[in-house]
Order: structure tokens, then C-alpha cells, then sequence
């Protein structure tokens, strides 16, 4: 039961597999890169000046750019991870991507377009991958 081999679990063969590991791996790269950008734009930039009514807040957003960066490093190297096809690096992909949203959530009044982007692909990701931990537990132990 290899390459184009017949339904297995309802799994697919081999290939929709790798298929479906590989698409992940480029969302979560391409999530991982929008915010590694947005947060290297977000650094160099000075504080948001916010006028409602009669009062002036300043706020400073520089720091959550840096962690924006690193989490965003970290989702596209879990994407890179994934093509290893190991159970560790698909949850550890999992819980990048889920913190990369998460972040994003947090700040979204700052950088809508980018969250909305990085969280779409970001949770599409997350379903392939949790479809491919699904199918490798209904895998016989010899193919795992």
C-alpha cells in the first residue's frame, strides 16, 4: 500500500500525504514570513500617537514587533519542520502556528491585513496538520 496504492483508513495514498504536509509547510512558511516582516517593520517605527476626545495616549509597540519577529522565525523553521514528517514536529508546528495567531489577535487594532493573512494561513495550516496526526494514529504501527 505505497505511492498510489488504495484508501488506507481513509487516508489517501502516500503522496495526498506528503502533498497535504508539504502545502502546510508552505503556508506555515509564508505565515511565518508576513510576520517576521510585519514585526521588522513594526521595531524601527516610534509610538502610535492616540487622540480621542480630549486626551493624547502614546503607545510604544516596538517590543511586540520584536516577539512578532521571533514567533514569526519560529512558524516558518516549524514549517521547514514538517517536511521531516515526525509526530514532535508536526505539534511542535501546531503550537507555533497557534501562538503566531494568538499574537496576531492581540494585535489586530495595530496590523489588521497582516493578522487577517497570517491567521488564515495559519489555521489552514493547522488543519492539514492535525488531519495528518489524525491519519497517523489510525496508521498501523510499521508505517508510522
Amino acid at each position: 500500500m505505497t505511492g498510489g496504492g488504495p484508501l488506507l483508513n481513509g487516508i489517501g495514498p502516500d503522496s495526498e500525504r506528503r502533498s497535504r504536509r508539504y502545502l502546510a509547510a508552505v503556508l506555515l512558511g509564508a505565515a511565518g514570513g508576513i510576520d517576521s516582516f510585519t514585526g521588522l517593520a513594526i521595531v524601527p517605527l516610534g509610538p502610535y500617537v492616540d487622540i480621542p476626545s480630549a486626551e493624547m495616549f502614546r503607545l510604544d509597540i516596538t517590543s511586540w514587533g520584536w516577539v512578532r519577529l521571533v514567533v514569526g522565525a519560529a512558524t516558518a523553521l516549524a514549517g521547514l519542520a514538517v517536511l521531516v514528517d515526525r509526530r514532535a514536529t508536526t505539534v511542535a508546528a501546531i503550537v507555533t502556528a497557534t501562538v503566531g495567531i494568538g499574537l496576531g489577535i492581540l494585535l489586530l487594532p495595530y496590523h489588521p491585513l497582516a493578522v487577517w493573512m497570517t491567521a488564515t494561513l495559519a489555521a489552514v495550516a493547522i488543519w492539514l496538520l492535525v488531519g495528518q496526526l489524525r491519519a497517523a494514529s489510525r496508521l498501523p504501527a510499521s508505517r508510522v
